[in-house]
């Protein structure tokens, strides 16, 4: 999975659970001010991203800095991703 596919299904994660945010999901929108995330769904979100999108999270690296924006979170799942082999 490459950045704008780790982008499209943050966008669709978020759209599940905020349906009625129509903004539109890139790298610079903050999580909680622009996409009205709290800190309840951005569980839900880590564990949809973990279930549909192949990360592997490890709860022990997470600092509250990757929750910024979709930028830097996208930044924490892609060190998150399995090694291909």
């Amino acid at each position: 999975m490459d950045r704008a596919q780790m982008v499209e299904a943050i966008g669709r994660s978020v759209a599940a659970m905020v349906p009625y945010a129509d903004t539109p999901v890139d790298e610079g929108k903050r999580l909680f001010e622009d996409l009205g995330l709290d800190s309840t769904s951005i569980i839900e979100l880590m564990i949809d991203l973990e279930d549909n999108a192949g990360v592997v999270v490890d709860t022990d690296a997470i600092e509250p800095d990757v929750f910024e924006t979709v930028g830097s979170l996208v930044d924490f799942l892609m060190r998150s991703l399995p090694a291909e082999r």
